[in-house]
């Protein structure tokens, strides 16, 4: 429910709005509640919640140059960057574009692809 509500907030309001960042805290919150303790902590701590996106079946994560993915019960890194992540997005046909350091675009053909379709920098 809390992830249906992120992602219309985010549709409605933008990525950017304090809302979204409100939902985030909300989720963490509820997973705590529900024991989901790896989870919560994941978004509780993030050092930088508000870069997320999600496909409608997982939600990732920015904190720093590491990207996160957040599916059922588990928090799983996918990989970590030499440069921080300024913005997530989720492309239509499961691809993720990745802004690194607000310099570079990398656009993986599906999260877990170990090397990006296309960068642009």
């Amino acid at each position: 429910m809390y992830q249906r509500a992120l992602q219309g907030k985010e549709k409605a309001l933008g990525e950017e709005h304090a809302s979204p960042l409100d939902t985030v805290n909300n989720l963490g919150l509820l997973y705590a509640a529900q024991g989901k303790l790896e989870e919560a902590e994941t978004l509780l701590e993030c050092a930088a919640p508000e870069d997320l996106a999600t496909d409608g079946a997982n939600l990732y994560l920015a904190d720093g140059p590491r990207l996160l993915r957040l599916e059922r019960n588990a928090a799983t890194e996918i990989r970590a960057f030499h440069q921080p992540i300024s913005a997530l997005a989720c492309i239509a046909g499961g691809a993720l574009a990745v802004a690194l350091g607000g310099r570079e675009v990398r656009i993986y053909a599906d999260p877990s692809a170990t090397t990006p379709r296309w960068s642009l920098s």
